[in-house]
């Protein structure tokens, strides 16, 4: 074959390749997720992953939606913000994410904002609590879980009914923790309660002999409220306890139950956390622990992961529901969405587009989750 030949044919050629590219495309729905997969943070990314493709994968196996499978691609941004915006900016330029999914925490949440709005692409089920996210300005943001508001004042209540109304409260000094700062002030009015000393911690560092001094030094604290992830948050306790520090120790779903526990050992007794999904009978929690053991052998099952899997069932729903998979048509589908996913009420007609229920629960240094 001569030169002119050869690129003849190419020619004639590139249309026919253009299609099968389009038709390779067109059999798979991206869905972007960035979260800390490594770091101190790693548990609670890892674990919202690995209940959304738990379910995505469940999809896949029986002609995914509509003969198309969900492809979920997650990228690391270790809980640094500047990494969750540069990650959101490939899973759109690169990837061609029809959604985003799954982000872990507020600033990383914060920092995709500007973005997922200026392409007008629906951002479903992050992990956070934050009100930034829940207000009729967050129109394209779809919040599974109840607010930090909604969780703060279910400690707030709890504590004060059985007569801990001296709080203290050692917040990261981040949107997150200024979040749950915001709704143990507003709580705290609203019970009776009183704020006796607040202190900060670091974001991804284990360095908390600052807020140990502070703390120690304010006497009769009923109940201390933690806003922070696993690892500070563990840390804090076990300094604390070193210290004969004799407060009841709080936190929020955020923090991760089981990753906690993990950090804490036999210092998790008796440890309070407020959750955002259910962990009694409801169909949807032994869905979920079946299909886990089954993919999963031996593997934990956590509240984390259980989020994940409703968050990716409840954006299923919405896909089969939408009429093309175009981010326009997933948004109108997004936003009618009223649905039951096994005993979880998900009302997105809502303007909050924000789920309510929230719960308590105690570790125990068995190891078990007790509610």
């Amino acid at each position: 074959m001569n030169r002119r030949t050869f690129l003849k044919a190419s020619l004639l050629s590139w249309p026919l390749l253009q299609q099968g590219l389009a038709e390779a495309a067109a059999d798979t729905i991206v869905i972007g997720q960035s979260c800390a997969l490594s770091g101190v943070s790693a548990a609670l990314g890892s674990e919202m992953q690995l209940g959304a493709k738990l379910w995505f994968d469940a999809v896949n196996k029986k002609n995914g939606v509509r003969g198309q499978k969900i492809e979920l691609i997650t990228l690391d941004d270790g809980y640094e913000p500047e990494r969750a915006a540069k990650n959101t900016e490939q899973l759109i330029s690169k990837h061609n994410a029809l959604a985003l999914f799954g982000y872990v925490g507020t600033p990383t949440a914060n920092a995709a904002r500007s973005i997922f709005e200026r392409d007008n692409i629906p951002f479903v089920a992050p992990f956070t609590g934050a009100q930034s996210l829940r207000t009729e300005h967050s129109s394209l943001v779809y919040n599974i879980r109840a607010s930090y508001d909604d969780e703060t004042e279910r400690l707030v209540k709890h504590f004060a009914s059985i007569g801990q109304k001296r709080i203290g409260i050692a917040y990261q000094n981040d949107a997150y923790g200024k979040a749950g700062l915001e709704g143990v002030e507003k709580a705290v009015q609203a019970y009776g309660a009183k704020l006796l000393v607040q202190t900060t911690l670091t974001r991804n560092s284990t360095d908390v002999q600052a807020a140990v001094t502070t703390l120690t030094r304010a006497e009769g604290v009923d109940a201390l409220i933690i806003v922070s992830t696993y690892a500070p948050t563990a840390a804090l306790i076990k300094a604390l306890r070193r210290s004969n520090y004799a407060s009841t120790f709080a936190t929020l779903s955020f923090v991760g139950s089981a990753a906690l526990q993990e950090a804490l050992g036999k210092d998790a007794d008796g440890v309070v956390v407020s959750q955002v999904v259910p962990w009694g009978s409801d169909p949807v929690v032994n869905e979920f622990k079946k299909l886990l053991a089954q993919e999963h052998p031996g593997k934990q099952a956590t509240h984390t992961a259980l989020e994940g899997f409703i968050g990716a069932k409840v954006l299923e729903q919405a896909l089969h529901k939408s009429k093309s998979f175009s981010r326009s048509d997933l948004i109108a589908a997004l936003s009618q969405t009223r649905a039951d996913i096994g005993g979880f009420k998900v009302d997105f007609a809502d303007k909050r587009h924000s789920g309510r229920f929230t719960d308590l629960v105690m570790l125990r240094k068995e190891g078990n989750i007790v509610s």
